[in-house]
């Protein structure tokens, strides 16, 4: 309807469920404009258009994530937890890094014991890019972001 009228609406939210129902999305960070786009156009500048591999990894902590971040198949490679033993992993070329990935893991002792393929959510792009932010902060003022982490 408001296509049809010309008119616009602001839907000011943290409920990620909305932005499935807007034709763009903002991404507003302590009141700084992160990103302005379709939710599609978004997802599709994470490496691989977003595709993930999403690892069920025993016992998994921050040692084993580290592990995992330094694959040296991929220079764009993006990880985020997203359950107790759970991570989903991004990177460019996917079709091509992920059995590499895998085998990369296996030699560093890491067991998965679940694995599956999927495309990002407007969610998973919305903690990456959250995450990215928090990084940056660190960077620039490492004591200010202590212990900081994106939940959900």
């Amino acid at each position: 309807m408001n296509r049809r009228l010309g008119t616009t609406m602001f839907l000011i939210t943290h409920d990620m469920e909305a932005a499935l129902i807007v034709d763009r999305a903002a991404i507003l960070r302590d009141g700084k404009l992160l990103e302005f786009d379709s939710n599609s156009n978004l997802i599709s500048t994470l490496p691989s258009d977003g595709l993930v591999a999403r690892f069920t990894i025993e016992e998994l902590n921050e040692e084993k994530i580290n592990i995992i971040k330094k694959f040296p198949g991929s220079a764009n490679i993006k990880i985020i937890r997203v359950g107790n033993e759970v991570i989903e992993v991004l990177m460019d070329e996917f079709e091509t890094n992920l059995p590499n990935l895998i085998q990369f893991i296996m030699k560093k002792d890491i067991k998965i014991k679940a694995m599956s393929r999927d495309v990002a959510s407007f969610r998973r792009y919305f903690q990456l890019r959250i995450q990215e932010e928090e990084e940056k902060e660190k960077q620039t003022n490492p004591s200010m972001a202590l212990n900081q982490e994106v939940s959900f």
